[in-house]
């Protein structure tokens, strides 16, 4: 018998092809995992096979879906859902997750499954020292690897990367107008 496990990534956007306007309230995407059983028949007599002719079965074990709710601005998020990317935006100075920042990365862990490893990447702009926002990042990167392990129980699934300053996204004049660079980015290790 031969287990397979196949995964159907159904997207419907609402905005663009293949970014969500984050994860939390209306219907924008619907994940669906079957496992489904495979097995081989053939007839066989007193030791001998009589029948040479194999019949090979599909029976499905068990079905979820899971349907994924869209409302938190792209102000607080961003997801890519053709590279399972997850990008979390920070205010000035800020290390702390929101409630729906919670909520975002519950339903993230739900979405990318139980069987991968999650790099969470901390950034910060270039406003501080060096050394601060060294420091930031960090404790961006461990707040949600904190929530990831402990709340989600994900244990070691979780790699840590603190950049600082660093690795900008953006400019500094557009970073100055909408904090672009003020992220932690959740990515699946290949």
């Amino acid at each position: 018998m031969r287990l397979h496990i196949a995964w159907c990534l159904l997207c419907l956007p609402l905005a663009s092809p293949s970014l969500a306007s984050c994860l939390p309230v209306k219907v924008n995407s619907v994940t669906s995992k079957e496992l489904v059983a495979t097995y081989q028949r053939a007839t066989q007599v007193m030791g001998k096979i009589q029948e040479e002719k194999t019949i090979e079965t599909n029976r499905v074990l068990d079905r979820k879906q899971l349907t994924l709710p869209t409302s938190v601005n792209e102000e607080e998020c961003i997801y890519d859902m053709q590279s399972q990317t997850l990008l979390l935006n920070y205010m000035f100075d800020q290390y702390r997750l929101t409630s729906s920042q919670h909520q975002v990365l519950k339903q993230y862990v739900e979405l990318v499954g139980d069987d991968v490893d999650i790099v969470v990447e901390g950034h910060a702009d270039n406003t501080g020292t060096e050394r601060y926002n060294k420091w930031l990042s960090e404790r961006r990167t461990r707040e949600v690897a904190l929530y990831l392990k402990d709340s989600l129980k994900l244990g070691n699934r979780i790699k840590l990367v603190a950049f600082g300053e660093t690795s900008p996204a953006c400019s500094i004049p557009e970073n100055k107008r909408n904090g672009c660079n003020r992220r932690v980015v959740l990515s699946l290790k290949s």
